[in-house]
């Protein structure tokens, strides 16, 4: 018996809270068998589960690779196509960003210090080798996302925020990266988190504590503790309270995907939330 929507339907959490960008898990449902969008998008899945219900779908590693390519290309044509609908005045206002006068009207911000400018058709980086498609998406979801939010100065963990269940563990294993590299290279990561314009600060129980912008709206508060005989090394990354009226959960993930690459001083490029 074939894996119809209907069974996709029936594994799937039928929570119906649209954080696929869909009305309803059965409409979801559909999407995924006839469209071939990744059930991924559901942030309410395991990875396990995922596996399964791919499994079942019958997709191999190469449809999943071409589902990837198809969704990153569908994102990035709708983020072009609402930066066309905004008030780049007002949006680069409440998104810490500058406004350039040209043509096209064009939005300059810094994501980890290094300078990127963002137009309806295109994003160019001013410091950094050409962005990847998820850098693009990455950057167009906070300037189209931006409420101009003030920051609440409470800090919380990524698992603190809502429905993020199913993306915890890969932001956890950032923060794993993080704190390996800070063990083995202590001075070249702080040399790092300076260069993004990070500040020390005084943090009684951690070895090393840094605060720092992603983006200007986007504080985060990082810190290390080396390895002892009684605990191995590990890493903290917190986050404003705010960070949701900036970022989705997603674009988290790739946020602390792209803290740890640059802290081991890597590239952006095989970053896929």
């Amino acid at each position: 018996m074939s894996y119809s929507v209907l069974h996709i339907y029936k594994d799937l959490p039928q929570t119906n809270c649209k954080d696929c960008q869909r009305p309803g898990c059965f409409p979801f449902a559909t999407a995924v068998f006839l469209e071939g969008i990744s059930l991924s998008l559901c942030p309410h899945l395991s990875e396990e589960r995922i596996r399964e219900m791919e499994a079942k779908l019958g997709r191999d590693s190469q449809q999943a690779k071409d589902g990837d390519l198809k969704k990153s290309s569908e994102a990035l044509t709708s983020l072009c196509e609402t930066m066309k609908t905004l008030d780049l005045v007002t949006q680069a206002e409440k998104a810490g960003g500058t406004l350039l006068e040209r043509t096209p009207p064009t939005v300059e911000l810094l994501l980890f210090g290094s300078r990127y400018q963002l137009t309806a058709e295109d994003v160019q980086s001013l410091d950094d080798p050409e962005p990847t498609v998820w850098v693009k998406i990455f950057l167009y979801i906070y300037l189209t996302r931006a409420t101009g939010t003030a920051s609440s100065g409470r800090w919380v963990t990524f698992r603190e925020l809502p429905n993020t269940m199913s993306k915890a563990k890969q932001f956890d294993e950032q923060s794993e990266k993080m704190a390996r590299h800070f063990q083995e290279n202590p001075t070249q990561t702080e040399e790092q988190l300076l260069k993004m314009g990070a500040t020390k600060q005084d943090d009684g129980s951690a070895d090393a504590s840094y605060l720092l912008h992603a983006l200007p709206k986007v504080p985060l508060r990082l810190s290390f503790w080396r390895a002892d005989e009684e605990f191995s090394e590990r890493a903290s990354l917190l986050l404003d309270a705010s960070v949701l009226d900036y970022l989705d959960q997603e674009a988290l993930v790739f946020l602390a995907e792209a803290l740890a690459a640059r802290l081991s001083n890597e590239g952006y490029e095989g970053i896929i939330p």
